[in-house]
């Protein structure tokens, strides 16, 4: 197998080699095969764990569970899941210490979700007598309880209606607006009132953004659904994938984890990039169409471009809607040489580890083609830090392929929130005419205003490839507060602020006062917008924020007006 591997690498090192020899990238190329012949990538497989490990976990739990600890306890059960084989005896135990950490968590509906997993697969009659008296006390004990209300992820967890009607080709996509500019942007086709619904899109691609955090939210979400739970189950071939029930779990496997798990803990952008092609190649079997369209954007004139922005066409082909996103990609692009390493990487592990290329051998193109996928990962994939639950954060990245053809601005005139199975909601900033761009700010509200490191001119082209001509980069604008007491906000209104400042209705009128008091960026204008996207979920973690940081830095009280913070 070893053998076999290493000349696959000899192979596909020799033809791209060849292929780049007299560009300049042919030599990093070079390095980047020679790495992987020396230290070819190795996938892992859910192994039985050694006895004493499981011990240990199992011991560790009920210390914790002891100390009162039961936070602790069901992490540590979870990651004994993941290591037990499925069905055995210490999975069932680990399942049954599990159960009584959530119920003493009054999480009881998880906790008799594991009560009745730990039933199915004990072989022990008195075990499942135990098991079945545990079921009947949880029972009794959630018939008793009271739930508080709970700090989910999203408060505003209904999607809202568009405003207008729906546009005759696209759903999601309100009539009051319409492709222009040779297809690429968005324009106002019709007046649009502040807070109109004007778009809604549902993520092509979602991906929890793993990291090497203390408190790993991925131990607390599922990874199909992207759902808040503590009783996870594992998947029952590989280490890392986590569900929240056997439904999301076969789902998963179907849609792309047959194929994703063989892979061991990759990392997050080869995760997304591997997702991304076996969602619009259905694991594979459009492929050939895949790659067919990939020669045709290579070879695609200027006039040609100009007429794949359709969106009669669009709706009727994701696959070609999603690689349309690569078209502005070129080939001095300086990220060329990483995406290179990113494609070989996964372009060898399809090929040897999977029956993904149906014989083919066109491991080439197929390289190829997975670089425009890292290209849109590094463009498109919008990572957002959402609150799943009390104290987890967790950071998801996304592509939203309606989002991506509305035109940058780093002062935009909407506001977007995310919801429910990461459907984006994009509603206007501000009073829009018809002939007026939709614009929208990709860089992330929580470094949107933050330029200090470096320009944000220079911030956009190298992580965005954006060269953005907006009023505040035309300008050299640096967001700073302007306002100061010259908005006149009525006394009723500040009293609610003061009251609730998260009270969305009172911030949406606040937000139309501001901006019929100036007509240029500023500070305050992009704070509330932010502050408004928080308050659907609940949070005032952003306006708290920059209410301290700005007002420190200026040494007055301009913010205090407009957020009532003080």
């Amino acid at each position: 197998m070893r053998l076999k591997m290493m000349t696959n690498v000899i192979d596909f090192h020799t033809s791209f080699f060849y292929m780049l020899n007299n560009e300049p990238n042919g030599d990093k190329l070079h390095e980047y095969m020679s790495d992987f012949f020396v230290d070819p990538p190795i996938v892992s497989k859910r192994q039985k764990c050694g006895k004493n490990q499981l011990m240990d976990l199992m011991v560790q739990g009920e210390i914790k569970m002891v100390e009162g600890r039961y936070s602790e306890t069901v992490d540590i059960c979870t990651r004994g899941l993941q290591q037990s084989l499925p069905f055995s005896a210490q999975s069932a135990i680990l399942y049954f210490i599990r159960a009584e950490a959530l119920e003493n968590l009054q999480m009881y509906e998880e906790s008799l979700l594991d009560i009745d997993r730990a039933i199915e697969i004990s072989v022990s009659k008195t075990l499942t007598d135990i098991l079945q008296k545990k079921r009947i006390d949880i029972l009794k004990e959630a018939a008793c309880f009271k739930p508080q209300k709970m700090r989910d992820r999203c408060q505003f967890e209904n999607i809202p209606q568009l405003s207008n009607n729906h546009h005759k080709y696209q759903l999601g996509l309100s009539d009051a607006i319409d492709l222009i500019h040779n297809g690429r942007y968005f324009v106002a086709v019709k007046p649009i009132k502040m807070k109109d619904v004007i778009l809604i899109d549902k993520s092509q691609i979602t991906h929890l953004h793993k990291d090497d955090w203390d408190d790993d939210p991925t131990s607390h979400m599922c990874h199909y659904c992207f759902k808040y739970c503590r009783a996870l189950i594992p998947c029952d071939y590989c280490y890392h994938a986590l569900y929240c029930s056997k439904e999301c779990r076969g789902k998963a496997y179907q849609a792309y984890h047959q194929i994703y798990c063989r892979y061991g803990n990759l990392d997050n952008k080869s995760s997304f990039v591997l997702k991304l092609l076996l969602k619009i190649t259905d694991n594979g079997a459009r492929l050939k169409e895949a790659l067919e369209y990939h020669k045709e954007l290579e070879n695609m004139s200027e006039e040609m471009e100009k007429k794949v922005y359709n969106l009669k066409e669009m709706k009727e082909n994701n696959l070609r809607s999603i690689l349309n996103l690569s078209i502005p990609m070129k080939k001095d692009d300086n990220r060329t040489e990483d995406n290179l390493f990113y494609s070989a990487k996964i372009a060898m592990l399809l090929r040897n580890h999977s029956n993904y290329m149906q014989g083919s051998n066109d491991i080439l193109n197929l390289t190829k083609l997975l670089c425009r996928l890292c290209y849109i990962y590094d463009i498109h994939a919008r990572m957002d830090f959402v609150p799943i639950f009390e104290r987890y954060i967790a950071l998801l990245q996304n592509l939203y392929f309606l989002l991506n053809l509305v035109r940058h601005s780093c002062s935009g005139n909407t506001i977007y929130t995310v919801h429910k199975n990461n459907v984006l909601v994009l509603r206007a900033a501000k009073d829009i005419y018809p002939g007026e761009l939709i614009t929208f700010n990709f860089m992330s509200k929580y470094v949107a205003l933050e330029s200090n490191s470096m320009p944000r001119n220079v911030m956009l082209k190298n992580f965005f490839d954006i060269s953005c001509d907006c009023e505040a980069c035309a300008k050299s604008y640096k967001f700073k507060p302007e306002l100061g007491t010259n908005v006149d906000i009525p006394n009723q209104l500040q009293q609610r602020l003061r009251k609730c400042r998260i009270d969305i209705d009172a911030m949406w009128e606040l937000l139309k006062i501001i901006n019929n008091s100036t007509r240029k960026p500023c500070l305050e204008v992009e704070i509330l917008k932010y502050s408004i996207s928080d308050a659907y979920y609940g949070e005032e973690y952003f306006v708290s924020i920059y209410y301290i940081q700005y007002t420190k830095l200026n040494g007055d009280n301009t913010l205090h007006q407009i957020n009532c913070s003080a």
